[in-house]
């Protein structure tokens, strides 16, 4: 607080097969990529986000886009001053 915009969140993961990321909530729009391609995306801001995938075995890269802009957010009106204090991911 008070910065707007896109935070990164990324991490190595090994991992593969039938996979699914589980993420609590974020604020305010959220994308998944997974070595570099989109598999997940939502506006429902601090609503749980479920991505069901599938991944070959090995180390690979998680990437999480939160963005807390509202002027791109369809739901959000800048007048909705509270709803921006945060941008983050809670219990990834």
């Amino acid at each position: 607080y008070p910065e707007n915009g896109i935070a990164v969140y990324s991490r190595k993961v090994c991992a593969g097969g039938r996979l699914r990321l589980k993420i609590a909530s974020f604020g305010l729009h959220a994308v998944v990529y997974w070595d570099d391609k989109k598999i997940g995306e939502s506006y429902l801001a601090w609503s749980p986000l479920v991505v069901d995938f599938e991944s070959a075995n090995g180390e690979h890269e998680l990437k999480i886009e939160v963005d807390n802009c509202m002027e791109k957010h369809p739901l959000f009106r800048s007048f909705y001053d509270f709803y921006n204090f945060y941008n983050g991911i809670e219990n990834m």
